[in-house]
């Protein structure tokens, strides 16, 4: 009888599982698509080229290896549940991450690069070969970001939704300032170096206010 009720057991077991697998395979589905776009997204804007299938493959596989451990250590569901749900955040934490620092990067590095973009544009080069030099000449996020927008352009973009783009990829109020100056240019036709001559002189006056300001809080705490 024990055996017979344990093979009922592991039958019942096996059918609830199979079961479960077949309600919960369409959710999964969803979510995994969904973490792939989003994850793809967020990857290109970091130009960092990884497949996001394996970047999901790697998340599924840090959680469930996580939940292992820890059970296997302390016996806790609850704190297996716990590390599983901890390491499954820690991939997309770690993008969120590097993408703030690939924005305090671009930010830090936008003033020069609009002060030889002004440069240029009074040495009378057009706007797009300008970017070009800047682009080439510079490095980092900056020149990135800026030899992106000028691929979209020859593929077909328009100008505005490359402008767009852009200022999405690099949110922040230092992209937009340069973004509407520029598209204000574009329409009206006003004096651009100008015009990002006295944004590169604010944000570079920003920035500096920023490091006293860090500064003081670093000397703050050390007292």
């Amino acid at each position: 009888m024990t055996w017979l009720a344990m093979l009922a057991a592991l039958a019942c077991a096996t059918l609830l599982a199979w079961q479960a697998q077949r309600w919960l395979a369409p959710m999964l589905r969803h979510h995994r698509e969904r973490y792939t776009r989003e994850a793809g997204s967020r990857l290109d804007a970091l130009f960092v080229f990884i497949e996001p299938a394996r970047l999901w493959v790697g998340t599924v596989a840090l959680a469930g290896l996580a939940a292992a451990l820890v059970f296997a250590a302390t016996a806790s569901v609850i704190g297996a549940a716990l590390a599983s749900a901890a390491a499954w955040r820690l991939p997309r934490f770690l993008v969120h991450a590097m993408h703030r620092r690939r924005v305090r990067r671009f930010e830090q590095q936008l003033p020069l690069a609009l002060l030889m973009l002004a440069s240029a544009l009074r040495a009378g080069v057009s706007l797009m070969p300008a970017l070009r030099q800047v682009a080439a000449l510079g490095g980092g996020p900056v020149a990135q970001e800026f030899g992106l927008m000028l691929r979209e352009q020859r593929l077909g973009v328009p100008w505005d939704e490359a402008l767009e783009r852009l200022n999405v990829r690099m949110a922040g109020e230092s992209t937009t300032l340069m973004v509407v100056a520029m598209r204000i240019s574009a329409r009206t036709g006003g004096n651009l170096a100008e015009a990002l001559d006295n944004i590169a002189q604010t944000l570079r006056a920003r920035l500096q206010l920023q490091d006293r300001v860090r500064a003081l809080t670093a000397q703050g705490r050390l007292q």
